[in-house]
């Protein structure tokens, strides 16, 4: 959908995804000791609306902004194991991992045409997510669960007129903001997730 002249886009999307044996990972203990990730095909399913706006503001001047509201669950979610190495069984409609409620960025690019032909474009981006689990959990354990979060990243751009190369300068996570990721160990001990806000990054 287009207005004022086409300078602004507005679509939504309204969706429902049914999911039929969608191979995830689990999280296993090992004997005798350690853990170690396993696929699986499971069912489940997710849906939401989500809105996607680009604004050309000015002929210099660019907005864009996609926002995503979702949820989801699994229909069952079989023997897993959680950071802590505690076993979690025979969970039923359990939300979906790594699915925050909110979901949203923002960006701004500005044009500054030069005189010889060459062109600078200056960029900001902002991303934020609300809550979501990392891991199926029971109860909170260290790195299972990822609070909410924003993020802003910064860019600048040289092109010349021919445009047959560029020259990028650019800042990701300007504000040091810290975000909680899941990594491994290895098979030999229990899994070590970043979480710098002790002891359920909350």
């Amino acid at each position: 959908n287009r207005f004022l002249d086409n300078r602004l886009q507005v679509n939504v999307e309204v969706f429902y995804w049914d999911y039929k044996d969608q191979q995830i990972g689990l999280l296993s203990n090992i004997n005798p000791a350690g853990q170690s990730t396993r696929p699986l095909n499971i069912p489940g399913y997710a849906q939401g609306v989500e809105l996607d706006l680009q604004w050309l503001i000015t002929p210099n001047d660019r907005l864009k902004l996609l926002l995503l509201n979702e949820a989801g669950k699994y229909d069952i979610f079989p023997t897993t194991a959680n950071a802590a190495g505690v076993v979690l069984g025979g969970l039923t409609n359990y939300p979906r991992v790594n699915m925050p409620r909110w979901n949203g960025t923002l960006d701004y690019e500005h044009y500054f045409p030069l005189s010889n032909g060459a062109r600078i474009t200056a960029g900001v981006n902002l991303h934020g997510e609300t809550e979501s689990n990392l891991r199926p959990i029971a109860a909170s354990a260290p790195g299972d669960f990822r609070r909410g979060f924003y993020t802003s990243d910064i860019d600048i751009i040289y092109v010349p007129e021919s445009e047959k190369w560029r020259v990028t300068a650019f800042v990701d996570n300007a504000g040091n903001e810290p975000v909680a990721g899941t990594g491994t160990s290895g098979t030999v001990s229990t899994p070590i997730w970043y979480r710098p806000a002790a002891p359920y990054n909350t």
